[in-house]
């Protein structure tokens, strides 16, 4: 087992504790398409890692980091949520634990075919009452799904689809880092525009940190 493993072991052996009422969850999303640069790009992914663990920082005890690859619909990889909580004396071991995962995760993941954002809002429901949750989403942003082909996104020519029924993230606060890395200024616009947009019809904060 290696270390980063190994670090998020020692975290999930006992299990999450059940939080008070008003602990809150910071979801961290990490695309696996074969798009994100995360997979091959060594700055890039230290910077995200970077980020990820400057959102952590922020957490208080009993609030809970929660990490989750996202990508093709038929990888159970997808289905697993690593969850880490956090108490007076360990936020410097989540951020550690959880940097090391990013960082191996080149070596780790198998890139996968697609980019299912909007699948994943449309499948898990997230609790945003009283700002109780932050997601952070590892990403350049460009889906490539059932409902997007991502050339048509990137050209302007075709636009993200409306939030469906199912999607249930009104209040939360989302941040979506990495849009539109290693692509050209307009397309990283677009990008910026179009989730921008879907995120707001959804009622959610939403900022965009692009690269």
């Amino acid at each position: 087992m290696n270390k980063a493993k190994t670090a998020l072991a020692t975290f999930l052996i006992a299990g999450v504790i059940s939080a008070p009422v008003m602990a809150k969850d910071l979801h961290i999303l990490i695309d696996a398409s074969q798009s994100n640069p995360m997979l091959i790009d060594t700055a890039f992914n230290k910077r995200a890692a970077a980020f990820a663990v400057q959102s952590i920082t922020q957490l208080k005890q009993h609030d809970t980091v929660r990490l989750q690859t996202f990508g093709s619909l038929q990888s159970a990889d997808n289905f697993e949520v690593k969850a880490l909580q956090v108490s007076r004396h360990n936020h410097r071991k989540i951020s550690a634990a959880v940097a090391a995962y990013l960082v191996s995760l080149p070596q780790k993941l198998h890139p996968q075919g697609s980019t299912n954002v909007l699948a994943w809002f449309n499948r898990n429901p997230v609790d945003c009452s009283k700002d109780k949750h932050t997601i952070l989403i590892i990403t350049d942003g460009i889906e490539a799904s059932e409902y997007v082909n991502p050339n048509h996104l990137l050209s302007g020519k075709q636009a993200l689809p409306a939030p469906s029924e199912f999607v249930n993230i009104r209040g939360c606060e989302v941040f979506m880092f990495g849009v539109g890395a290693g692509r050209l200024d307009q397309e990283t616009m677009r990008l910026r525009k179009a989730w921008a947009e879907y995120f707001k019809q959804a009622g959610a904060r939403f900022s965009a940190v692009p690269l």
